[in-house]
């Protein structure tokens, strides 16, 4: 009887003991590969011998930033391009939109929006005012 198979046999006994952990631990192979495991929420996506990749952690948002122009009646839209690095800024940052119909609008963007967004909540955000009107854009941390 190998270790995997004692453990399983009594896991009975050690009801109360995160088995899976012991069980995973007991690798028979006699490959010189480091056993990865399973990675955790350390953000890794690489994965050892006979594991899997991570799940990329809190702050894995993709890159660029997702963003939504919020439908409204202006009959046309423009896109603005947010950097993930941009999420820890200490200070305001303002973004410029795309050009549409020879005019674009520029958006401004808080520490404490920054936060939010890096925490999994969405953030609409209103654009400055040119040719007369204004657009609303929603960013999220992941599409």
């Amino acid at each position: 009887m190998n270790r995997r198979e004692f453990l399983v046999s009594t896991a009975g006994i050690v009801a109360a003991l995160p088995l899976e952990a012991y069980v995973a631990a007991c690798d028979d192979s006699s490959s010189s590969e480091p056993d990865g495991g399973t990675s955790g929420t350390s953000g890794s996506s690489a994965a050892g011998h006979g594991g899997s990749g991570g799940s990329g952690g809190a702050n894995a948002c993709t890159d660029p930033l997702p963003e939504t122009q919020v439908a409204d009646a202006t009959g046309h839209t423009h896109t603005v391009t947010i950097a993930a690095s941009k999420l820890t800024s200490t200070a305001d940052q303002m973004f410029d939109t795309s050009v549409t119909g020879g005019h674009m609008h520029s958006i401004t963007l808080t520490p404490a929006q920054f936060a939010m967004i890096k925490a999994g909540t969405a953030v609409t955000v209103v654009s400055t005012n040119n040719a007369s009107h204004t657009h609303s854009y929603k960013i999220t941390c992941t599409a």
